[in-house]
Parts: C-alpha cells; sequence; structure tokens
C-alpha cells in the first residue's frame, strides 16, 4: 500500500517540475479525492513535452517501466518508492482516442497549485477509463457525482461524447448516478437504440452492487460501432483506427 503522505509529495513535486520546465499538461482524475485513484495520470499532448518529462523525472530518481503492449508509443510509466507515475500523449485508454488532448490541456485550470481539467472534461474522462475497463467502481461514481454540480455544462460532455462517439461509454456511466438528476442529453440528439438498450439492461438488471459490470455487447459490440466512425471522420490515420479498434476488444 503506497503511503499517502509518500504519494502527495510526489504529485507535488512532478507538479513543479512540469510547471518549472514549462511543460503544458494536467493532471487527470485529481479533482475529487485523488489518492483513491492509486496511480498519478498526467496528460502531456506535445511529444517533446513528452520526452522532457519523462528525462525530468529520470533525472528524479524514477524508474521507467513498461506501459503496456498497446498503450500509444509514447506513454511513459514511472516509478519511485511505490508511487508510479503515467504520461499520457493523448486522451486515450489504451489506443482508443476518446477526447482532444490539446483542448483539454488548454482548457484545464489551477485546483490547489495542480493543473487539472475543467470539470466536465473530468467527468468525462472518468466515464470513458470506466468503460474502457468495463466496470463501473464506486469510486468513480461518487467523483462524477461530486463533479458535476451547479454550473455544470452537460452540452460540453455530450459534444465531446458526439464527436468521438463515446456516447455509449458516457450514457451507460450516467445511468449508474441514480443519485444525481442529469437531463436528458443524449436520447434526442445521438443513436436512441443504442440509448434504448441501455435503459433496457439497467431496468432490467439495476444496481445491485458495485462494481457495475460493463456488459460485453456493450463494450466491444455497440460502443466500437459508434466510436470508429467518429474518429475516422475526425481525420485519425488508418493505422491509428486498427489499434484504436483492437482496443476495444481487449
Amino acid at each position: 500500500m503506497v503511503n499517502e503522505r509518500k504519494w502527495w509529495d510526489t504529485l507535488g513535486e512532478v507538479s513543479e517540475c512540469l510547471v518549472a520546465n514549462r511543460i503544458e499538461h494536467v493532471f487527470m482524475k485529481m479533482m475529487v479525492d485523488p489518492f483513491s485513484w492509486g496511480d498519478i495520470d498526467v496528460l502531456v499532448p506535445h511529444p517533446a513535452g513528452v520526452v522532457k518529462a519523462g528525462n525530468i523525472l529520470g533525472n528524479q530518481g524514477f524508474t521507467r517501466g513498461s506501459a503496456g503492449k498497446i498503450s500509444p508509443p509514447l506513454k511513459s510509466v514511472f516509478e519511485r518508492d511505490g508511487v508510479i507515475v503515467e504520461i499520457y500523449p493523448e486522451a486515450s485508454w489504451k489506443r482508443e482516442i476518446v477526447a482532444d488532448a490539446n483542448r483539454i490541456v488548454l482548457d484545464g485550470i489551477r485546483n490547489g497549485g495542480i493543473c487539472t481539467p475543467r470539470a466536465e472534461d473530468e467527468f468525462y474522462l472518468i466515464a470513458t477509463h470506466a468503460f474502457s475497463h468495463m466496470r463501473v467502481t464506486e469510486v468513480e461514481v461518487k467523483n462524477a457525482v461530486r463533479l458535476a454540480q451547479n454550473g455544470f455544462d452537460w452540452m460540453r460532455v455530450r459534444d465531446t461524447a458526439v464527436l468521438f462517439g463515446t456516447h455509449v461509454s458516457v450514457y451507460f456511466f450516467i445511468k449508474t448516478l441514480d443519485q444525481l438528476e442529469v437531463p436528458e442529453i443524449f436520447p434526442n440528439s445521438v443513436d436512441r437504440i443504442a440509448c434504448g438498450l441501455i435503459d433496457r439492461w439497467f431496468e432490467h438488471e439495476g444496481i445491485a452492487a458495485f462494481p457495475v459490470r460493463v456488459p460485453r455487447i456493450f463494450g466491444r459490440i455497440l460502443a466500437p460501432l459508434h466510436h470508429t466512425p467518429a474518429i475516422i471522420r475526425n481525420g485519425t490515420g488508418m493505422r491509428e483506427v486498427l489499434y484504436d479498434f483492437v482496443s476495444n476488444l481487449c
């Protein structure tokens, strides 16, 4: 078990290094109870910034680890004293591209001295991250509920989901937030069939306990049917589209 004090000290140190070296970034999953996530995830959208950040962490005594076979080529994983720092070059889970990393960083905010995404982007990243792992945990739900407070822009979440074809994952995640009043942002604006299938599944299964497991038909079939055409329309190269599609099956 990672020492919480050591975790917070590491977060502060990494943040100071990135800011001092003018590396554009945001720390993901940081706005509410960040220690509960375990790893420290930082989004650095420029290749040169990723390389520079990795060199800095290496000089600070971090050991480079393996990012996994289907991770983005520039994704880096570092560890020191049991604390893991993951540097993401794209807003992607495995190789599934879920958002515009540059936009998330550009619109980021300062939260207690740490650069984080704005609340809507943080919510969206948590939702797609949960779906990519085929389960929604209680920690993710609690974070999402606390993020979606007064002034929360649900249309920004919807627009990003529609642009990247991730409305299946976001809508499924929203259905687990039974203690939160969420406006009807999807059924009238995107595929009603997909949303209807998810509605019927929750009506039949309900939420008996956490984690809520994502049915394979949603995660491995329904989601890629919407996501893959969307990223093709966005101009993603066919090599990355292939990796993206394969990561949905893993």
